[in-house]
């Protein structure tokens, strides 16, 4: 307040800025970054994908990628949304029908099934219920009581003494009930022991630390939502259709709050552009998420948008009362708004009449966008706007007066100035034909809820802005009031208005019992209620100062600029982690952190220092696990460690397996370690002697060891199992999954444009008889390298292989013999007058390639080129091969089929596009055929050939290696399969053999390496998952459609 006697206004509070700006207004939401599963049964057929992704979606709705397949994932939800209401359907067991409602409660989805719940939850009241178990009788009386269902207190009489499970149950307490009191006390005691003693597994742990600082019942959902969408997978016996359609459901909705906050920032900037009022909080965005918080679901837009611009123009003429006004000047702006007329607008001074005429305008608006029968509703809101304005005069006489009210005249007066009220009724407006007379009366009334959250509200209020130093406005607190009235210290008045607080949380729970059939509006109220937590909580004013709300506000609505500046502030934060780490066996575990999370592409140069420094310092530990991390990181990275370590280990724990599995030709040590390691982890394994994550990554090692798995489908899993082990670096998780969203948006782009090119082409050529695998070539392009700077030789390879794989179907499924010399002909000739020689159905495709390698040529050698002409020249040789039935020897049929493999012709195209990193030496090792991309094509070749003699056809007629291995010597397929194997496994010593003698040129050798460890992701387990694409089907779901949430 300023004094009657100023001549000048004086500015007497400082707010600051919005942290927002106009960031939503000047963000386009990107396309929806997840897609359903109705993409998948035609990811045989990307002419189909392609059709969806560059129109919208049809009534077929298969796949609009240009939006991110908004529409499909809305099939996609209903489908899953059908498959629920049948899962409440045969669901008898009463346990199991309290945990499906809890965990789709958790899952932040029980808006979708409103009228399913109500039944289950009848039916658990209704039935006969004598479990034992202190989980279960605790959950019932919590969802029993949160919808509103009376269950009397002494259910827990017997438990008392026992475990911590009823904590949360019990904060659903109603006024006298002194046994729920103590068992909060005890029970909070007993989690605090368990917590301390590290007890409890994950995800309880987290769980239990979240409960302890906040108990579920005054949580805030959709913040819970986050945290539970990590957690539930992680729990026994969860539905994973429940937290599929969970996801689904809250990237739709995050789609559409962002549409708000746009239409909502863009209303504001006109509004305080007009006014001018500098004095005022920038506070937009936070009183959005204010009213998100009572109502997220897709049907109160509406209410949405209209009680977040009420917060607006009452912060502003809360401000003018507080911070700027005279006493003269308030008792005006108060005559207008009573009057409310346009003729009153001439009482005000000049800076309020912009302010006054905007409010009447608005008000006007909000009239004519609601229905005939709910302008009463609107009206109503109106008065009580009136009534606000007329407490905060009050509120501005006692402050101009310096008169300071007795505590319970404070806490009346200040319980009506908190604006709860008039915001709660105006979150009644809009609802259609669910909202009753009698109902919206109820609400407007002032009810117990209403009021009690008024004073939740404004003593949580109080007591953040006595901590900060200032009080609103020169108005006194209810601390001030009580410390003044009873001569006390601030702490003891901390004490006693917390536990008015408490009172009121009971008067909360209480209102859902006892108007039960009001529930729809009640749960607004207590909504409204629990988000005073997130504002006020921990002593601090989210609302005034904005920054303390901006993570919240960025987990809700997050958007691809927010991720891209956190990521930059979190990989500096990890650059210095670096510089602090000095301990060798803290920084491997660092490296190997960052490796396995996927962001070792951010920290090249600290990861290179750090490992010059292990490899340099002295080290001798006794631990297994730190000898073989040791190994494992410097042999990965090309630096020779002896095998001789794991010596003094023999007969020890499993730890080393994945380690071994890096070794070279000459090595039996490590090969026997391989085996006694797998034997020990089998039997750990079995004996279930391992807890999670370990025992999870124990199971994936054993199916595959770490150095023959692709990272990114690795970096997925170690995500979900980071934050479970001892000693993780949370920002270490939050910059990977932040990276993998930021870089999977950019892989979407790049199958938009190789599927819009693969369209075209596929069309044009018209050839039934070829393989429809775009998104598998695009896969196994992004295989050998997922990094954003990779963009143009990522699909510079993906065509390669398209435009291959129409060649080899060509020699192997279609052309005569004939066809076939003249295809090969044109190939070698590579000139336009050459396509006369082709017969009709290959010229077209002819044309393609020739047009292709032109407009390749600024980026590609003559080399490249002439591979494809070799290549063309090695399926030639097959298709003579198997026209005239000839079964070559098991060596003869190696070395053909190894060059026929495509491997040299895609290894040399995937060092296309460098830039100044790529040297002449370098890419001419690459093309001279080194021991690794030989490695490579025997690798796949041989896992190809046992995939395809498993499915009892080969490719075209061309004899395998199984085949030709068992015909000369003899032998049944499977004694083949284990030669074959072996010669595999050799191979796989040639390809860490590389790394070790040309360091020099790892980066050059990773890529080849990672072609390799994809061969096993296409090919293991007999299997050939680019011609039978559904096989790939979940992999590609993970790597492009599923965002990680945040």
């Amino acid at each position: 307040m300023v004094s009657r006697d100023s001549a000048v206004h004086e500015e007497v509070l400082g707010f600051e800025p919005s942290v927002w700006g106009d960031f939503f207004i000047n963000y386009e939401p990107q396309p929806l970054q997840a897609l359903p599963h109705c993409y998948f049964p035609y990811m045989h057929c990307p002419c189909i994908l392609i059709n969806a992704m560059l129109t919208n979606c049809s009534d077929e709705s298969i796949l609009n990628f240009k939006q991110r397949s908004e529409t499909c994932m809305q099939e996609r939800a209903e489908k899953l949304k059908g498959d629920i209401r049948t899962l409440f359907g045969t669901c008898n067991d009463i346990s199991a029908r309290m945990n499906l409602v809890d965990s789709i409660q958790h899952l932040g989805i029980v808006h979708l099934f409103h009228e399913q719940i109500e039944d289950a939850l009848m039916s658990i009241q209704e039935s006969e219920f004598r479990s034992s178990s202190l989980y279960e009788v605790a959950l019932r009386f919590r969802l029993l009581r949160e919808h509103g269902f009376w269950v009397p207190p002494d259910a827990f009489n017997k438990f008392k003494g026992d475990d911590g499970s009823l904590y949360n149950a019990a904060h659903l307490l109603i006024h006298g009930e002194p046994e729920l009191e103590e068992a909060i006390s005890f029970a909070r005691q007993h989690l605090k022991l368990m917590s301390q003693d590290n007890v409890l597994n994950p995800p309880l742990s987290c769980q239990v630390r979240r409960a302890l600082t906040l108990p579920l019942p005054k949580t805030f959902k959709r913040v819970e939502t986050i945290c539970y969408m990590l957690e539930y997978q992680l729990e026994e016996g969860n539905i994973p259709i429940l937290l599929d359609l969970a996801r689904l459901d809250f990237n739709l909705l995050q789609h559409i709050h962002l549409k708000e906050l746009k239409e909502i920032s863009e209303w504001w900037k006109d509004l305080y552009g007009y006014m001018g009022l500098s004095y005022i909080r920038d506070r937009i965005i936070e009183g959005y998420t204010w009213s998100y918080m009572m109502f997220y679901e897709e049907g109160f837009a509406f209410t949405r948008i209209f009680v977040a611009k009420l917060i607006a123009l009452v912060t502003v003429m809360d401000d003018t009362y507080d911070a700027h006004a005279t006493i003269e000047e308030s008792h005006q702006l108060n005559t207008t708004i009573q009057r409310w007329d346009k003729s009153a607008i001439s009482i005000l001074p000049d800076y309020l009449k912009k302010y006054y005429s905007k409010l009447l305008i608005n008000f006007k608006e909000f009239e004519d966008q609601v229905t005939d029968n709910q302008k009463y509703m609107v009206a109503c809101t109106k008065k009580e706007f009136q009534k606000q304005s007329t407490y905060y005069l009050q509120e501005a006489e006692c402050s101009n007066q310096k008169y300071k009210p007795g505590f319970k005249d404070q806490m009346v007066l200040s319980t009506k100035s908190s604006a709860v009220q008039l915001l709660c009724v105006a979150a009644m407006v809009g609802w259609g034909g669910t909202m009753t007379t009698e109902a919206f009366e109820w609400v407007a009334s002032g009810n117990a809820a209403v009021i009690a959250c008024a004073k939740i509200g404004r003593f949580m209020n109080d007591i953040a802005a006595f901590k900060r130093g200032k009080n609103k406005g020169d108005v006194v607190s209810s601390v001030e009031c009580y410390m003044n009235e009873n001569g006390v210290t601030s702490e003891v008045a901390f004490a006693k208005i917390n536990a008015v607080v408490e009172d009121e949380w009971r008067s909360t729970n209480q209102t859902r019992l006892e108007h039960r059939t009001l529930l729809p509006m009640v749960q607004p109220i207590v909504n409204f209620t629990v988000s005073m937590v997130l504002f006020y909580d921990d002593r601090k004013d989210a609302y005034t100062f904005g920054t303390l709300l901006r993570e919240i506000v960025e987990s809700l609505f997050r958007s691809e600029t927010c991720m891209q500046e956190r990521a930059e502030k979190l990989k500096g934060d990890i650059r210095t982690l670096f510089g602090t780490c000095n301990d060798i066996s803290a920084r491997m575990n660092l490296v190997d952190s960052i490796q396995h999370l996927g962001i070792v592409h951010l920290f090249h140069e600290q990861i290179e220092d750090a490992l010059m420094s292990i490899q340099e310092s002295e080290f001798r530990s006794s631990s297994l696990y730190e000898v073989a991390l040791r190994f494992r990181l410097l042999r990965e990275h090309g630096f020779w460690v002896p095998p001789d370590a794991f010596n003094k280990f023999k007969g020890d724990d499993g730890s080393l397996y994945n380690a071994a599995h890096l070794l070279i030709h000459g090595e039996p040590e490590l090969e026997e370690a391989i085996s006694f390691a797998r034997q020990h982890l089998k039997l750990m394994s079995q004996d279930n002697v391992l807890n999670p994550p370990l025992s999870c990554q124990v199971r994936r090692a054993l199916t595959l060891p770490l150095p023959k798995t692709f990272k990114r489908v690795e970096t997925i899993c170690y995500m979900l199992e980071y934050q479970l082990e001892e000693g993780n670096i949370p920002i270490l998780l939050d910059l990977a999954r932040l990276d993998f969203n930021l870089l999977q948006h950019i892989h979407l782009k790049e199958l938009k444009e190789i599927s819009e090119w693969w369209k075209d082409l596929y069309g044009y050529m018209g050839l039934s008889y070829i393989r429809d695998r775009i998104i598998e070539g695009y896969t196994w392009s992004y295989m050998m390298f997922y990094e954003e700077g990779f963009a143009f030789t990522r699909i510079f390879v993906a065509k390669l292989i398209a435009l291959v794989t129409v060649m080899d179907d060509t020699y192997d499924a279609h052309a005569t013999i004939e066809e076939s010399h003249q295809l090969n002909t044109t190939i070698q000739r590579w000139d336009k007058s050459a396509i006369s020689i082709l017969p009709d159905y290959l010229k077209k495709y002819y044309s393609k390639l020739l047009i292709n390698f032109k407009e390749f040529e600024d980026q590609v050698t003559d080399n490249q080129k002439y591979m494809f002409q070799k290549q063309s020249t090695y399926y030639l040789q097959e298709a003579e091969c198997s026209n005239q039935k000839y079964k070559p020897g098991f060596k003869d049929q190696m070395v053909l089929s190894t060059k026929s493999s495509a491997v040299q012709l895609l290894c040399v195209a995937a060092m296309v596009g460098w830039g100044g990193t790529m040297t002449t030496e370098a890419f001419e090792w690459v093309a001279s055929g080194n021991a690794a991309v030989i490695a490579c094509a025997k690798i796949g070749r041989f896992m190809n050939d046992i995939a395809a003699f498993k499915r009892g056809k080969n490719k075209g007629d061309v004899v395998s290696s199984v085949e030709c291995y068992m015909n000369e010597n003899g032998v049944t397929s499977e004694v083949a399969f284990a030669k074959i194997n072996a010669v595999v496994e050799d191979e796989w010593r040639s390809t860490n053999q590389t790394r070790l003698e040309h360091r020099t040129l790892l980066p050059m050798v990773q890529p080849i390496v990672n072609f390799t460890v994809s061969m096993v992701l296409f090919y293991d387990d007999r299997k050939d998952a680019y011609t039978f694409g559904t096989l790939l089907r979940e992999i590609v779901e993970s790597l492009f459609v599923k965002p990680i949430p945040i």
